[in-house]
């Protein structure tokens, strides 16, 4: 097991670089009506990559989820967090 201070396998600017090339094949993929919002996009793949982040901002008011747009706010402290 993973020790919770282990570093993290890349940084959150390579996280975001990912995101960006998974969210544009999702959207080329995905007919419009079954499109995921790019806060939800993004929380979906935070979660698989970075559980304790996600779990950090669940609920809170940096919480993406139901968003279309990732506020600057939620940068600043996913940053924090990584």
């Amino acid at each position: 097991m993973a020790s919770s201070n282990a570093r993290p396998r890349y940084s959150y600017t390579e996280f975001l670089a990912d995101l960006a090339i998974q969210y544009d094949a999702h959207i080329r993929a995905t007919p419009p009506n079954k499109l995921l919002r790019l806060g939800q996009f993004y929380f979906t793949l935070m979660l698989s990559m970075r559980p304790d982040v996600a779990d950090s901002i669940a609920g809170s008011e940096f919480d993406p989820f139901y968003h279309e747009e990732l506020s600057a706010e939620l940068h600043e402290k996913v940053e924090l967090l990584w």
